[in-house]
């Protein structure tokens, strides 16, 4: 249950809540590097983010944290949304073998096809980020008010918003 509590050195109290785990995330996708199993992985981030905003069908204690990072959530929407119109789609995971290690030829292409196969199932390969993103903003609006939601907007640069707008429209 948050926020967690603990006696630090010196008799400090430590406390980790709902904003301290909201910053992790932010600071998590920065780290994503963007190679095809990272285009993914960044994918799941941002959607798991945006799950984040209000309107949501349980209202979540991460929302009003989510609102005030919402510069670094709409600069992150735009890195991953620009990343998704330059890669035709995003690779089903993989995983690297150390050249040390037995190969197994037997199969390799029956392996292959299905992990191709699922990730064309799968939900973050399947999902249109760009629309989520538009019907997430549209929500936000309408869930907290115009006048809120124009506050929100104003923490924002005004040229993440034009490109974010670009993107969503899909205009040049």
């Amino acid at each position: 249950v948050f926020p967690v509590t603990s006696l630090g050195s010196g008799g400090v109290t430590l406390s980790f809540g709902a904003q301290e785990l909201v910053d992790m995330y932010l600071v998590k996708f920065k780290g994503i590097e963007p190679d095809s199993n990272g285009a993914l992985h960044q994918k799941v981030w941002l959607l798991f983010m945006l799950s984040l905003l209000p309107p949501s069908p349980v209202p979540t204690i991460y929302s009003p944290h989510v609102l005030q990072r919402m510069d670094q959530l709409l600069d992150i929407c735009l890195t991953m949304l620009t990343q998704q119109l330059t890669l035709s789609n995003t690779d089903p995971y993989t995983v690297g073998y150390d050249c040390d290690e037995e190969t197994i030829e037997t199969g390799k292409q029956a392996y292959e096809a299905s992990i191709v196969d699922e990730g064309k199932k799968d939900i973050a390969n399947t999902s249109d980020a760009r629309s989520i993103f538009k019907m997430k903003m549209e929500g936000l609006a309408s869930a907290i008010g115009n006048d809120a939601y124009q506050q929100v907007l104003n923490t924002v640069e005004p040229v993440i918003l034009q490109q974010l707008e670009r993107i969503v429209n899909n205009t040049k």
